[in-house]
């Protein structure tokens, strides 16, 4: 492979209806080349706060967040990373990009017979799922606009620019 090593490869993972539930990315080298889905779709937006709390004034000097420009916030007590929802059964198509090269092939997912539930109660499911994870998404979108104003009101008034 030409650049080997240092070609990014990538595999998208789209829905019965066209839409891409999953992007992964890789890297590619000699020989065999793995990009494992975990059957999820896209995670949950992860808040980002990037501002110094009032109750911790030395937040930036923990060993977890020194030299980064934000930090995650817990959801009562869920990692940070959330995953998305696991996809219901369904023809899935996954196109896989390596080197400038694209490759389409079809992914049937059956539906696990251990699984509560019919089919079309996993799809119900998995649309709630969905709408509250876009929810959610709005929601840490407008937390990370906030908090992205906040600090550049911090940084304004550190540097004597604030009004």
């Amino acid at each position: 492979m030409a650049g080997e090593g240092k070609d990014k490869n990538k595999a998208e993972v789209g829905d019965p209806a066209g839409h891409t539930v999953r992007t992964l990315h890789g890297q590619s080298k000699a020989g065999f080349n793995r990009i494992d889905w975990d059957l999820r779709v896209d995670p949950l937006e992860t808040i980002q706060l990037r501002t110094i709390p009032p109750e911790n004034p030395h937040i930036w000097d923990d060993t977890r967040f020194k030299g980064k420009k934000w930090r995650p916030i817990t959801h009562w007590g869920m990692p940070a990373h959330q995953p998305g929802p696991i996809v219901p059964p369904g023809v899935y198509q996954v196109k896989v990009t390596l080197g400038g090269q694209t490759f389409t092939q079809p992914l049937t997912l059956l539906p696990d017979p251990k699984a509560p539930g019919t089919p079309a109660q996993l799809a119900q499911t998995y649309e709630l799922q969905l709408r509250i994870r876009d929810d959610v998404g709005k929601i840490s979108n407008m937390v990370n606009l906030i908090e992205r104003q906040r600090r550049q009101l911090e940084d304004m008034k550190a540097e004597g620019t604030a009004l």
